[in-house]
């Protein structure tokens, strides 16, 4: 499932980048600013990425993460002390997807920053 979550945030990140961009240029043109681009090319990524972020720090606190496989282990736990290599590979997964999105935004942001006037 977070493989799925990394490349639906950033196809909805590009995207939305995208648009930033185009809609950053058009209203340089007109000279009417707005931050309206800046909320929706970055609502997705911030949000998905710091959802991840609780989550790989409440599953470090708990000792036990949801398995995050393809789909034969939908409802299994692996704990620290029982499955320690799946226990750190799942870790390994929400976290590398929370920081990737983290990214993505600030990087969204960054661009944004340097497009306007």
């Amino acid at each position: 499932m977070h493989p799925i979550l990394i490349l639906l945030g950033f196809a909805v990140a590009a995207f939305l980048l995208v648009r930033l961009i185009r809609q950053a240029r058009d209203a340089a043109a007109d000279e009417q600013w707005t931050a309206w681009p800046l909320i929706r090319s970055l609502v997705a990524p911030l949000a998905i990425g710091i959802y991840l972020l609780v989550v790989t720090v409440r599953d470090l606190i708990r000792g036990e993460v949801a398995c995050s496989g393809k789909g034969g282990c939908k409802v299994d736990t692996f704990l620290r002390t029982e499955h320690p290599e799946a226990y750190w590979v799942n870790l390994g997964l929400t976290a590398l997807a929370s920081a990737l999105l983290l990214w993505v935004a600030l990087r969204s942001y960054q661009r944004w920053r340097a497009s306007t006037p």
